[in-house]
Formats: structure tokens, C-alpha cells, sequence
């Protein structure tokens, strides 16, 4: 059986085996049309952290997850893996950093 020409998908078009592609930690959505920008979500979580306001940060997380179901951007999940720190819960902490690996986002630290 010769299988010098036969092609595998999967390893050509990024599939199982192989690393998601790394994606700029603040790359726009792809689709922001019409759409208040993630940065900005980004920003009103960094403050309610700021202010040590852990709910209201999880609630502007929650909305941003709502218009930008597919990804939420590095910085949502660096800031969810703080509030899970910050809250005790290493698996929370572990879910967001697998999320942010899972759509090809490098570690921040």
C-alpha cells in the first residue's frame, strides 16, 4: 500500500494533534459590528475588580459571554483566574486558563 500522496486532514488543517494557533492577547473580535467592543467589557471588569466588586465583575463577564459567545478575550480570562485566586477556587482558576489555552491564547505570566 503506498500512501505517499495520501493526505491527513487532521494534521494539515489543525486537528488533534496539533497546538491552536496563538492569538494576540488583544486582538478585536473578529465580528464587533455594531457591537459595544470587548475592550470595553475588559475594562468595566478590570474596574469593578478595582473596586473589589468580584460580582459585578462575574455579571459584566456573564454579559460579554452573552454577545461574544465564541470568545471572550484573553484579558476576560486572565481576569477570571484572578477572581478565582482571589476567591480560593484553584479549579474555577484552572477552568479559565484551560479556556484561554483552548482558543490559542499563550499564558500571561
Amino acid at each position: 500500500f503506498d500512501n505517499t500522496n495520501d493526505t491527513n486532514d487532521d494534521e494539515t488543517d489543525g486537528g488533534f494533534g496539533s497546538p491552536p494557533q496563538t492569538r494576540g492577547r488583544t486582538d478585536p473580535h473578529l465580528d464587533e459590528t455594531g457591537k459595544t467592543p470587548r475592550s470595553s467589557f475588559h475594562a468595566s471588569m478590570q474596574s469593578a475588580i478595582d473596586q473589589k466588586n468580584h460580582r459585578k465583575a462575574l455579571e459584566v463577564f456573564d454579559t460579554l459571554s452573552t454577545l461574544y459567545c465564541d470568545d471572550q478575550g484573553a484579558p476576560a480570562y486572565d481576569m477570571l483566574m484572578h477572581l478565582a485566586a482571589m476567591g480560593g477556587d484553584p479549579d474555577a482558576a484552572t477552568d479559565a486558563f484551560e479556556a484561554a489555552l483552548s482558543l490559542g491564547y499563550p499564558p500571561s505570566s
